[in-house]
């Protein structure tokens, strides 16, 4: 899983915090599975050769936070 991968490098890099961009619809999702907190909204085309706008957040969460969240891991 790329979440828990970019957890366990952040961890192994020192890293204390993640920034992440999502679909706006998934914003709950990752608020739940990660811990995240949304610092900023955005809609954009994400696909240049559409017309279709999609809304994107970006979120913040602590690498110990993400980790109680994905391993049930302790801040230690």
């Amino acid at each position: 899983n790329l979440i828990k991968k970019t957890v366990q490098e952040g961890e192994k890099r020192g890293i204390t915090h993640c920034l992440f961009v999502f679909a706006a619809r998934h914003e709950r999702i990752y608020q739940k599975l990660i811990g995240a907190t949304t610092i900023a909204k955005k809609t954009c085309h994400v696909d240049t050769s559409s017309d279709h706008k999609t809304e994107l957040v970006l979120m913040i969460t602590e690498i110990n936070e993400a980790k109680k969240h994905l391993f049930g891991a302790s801040d230690n």
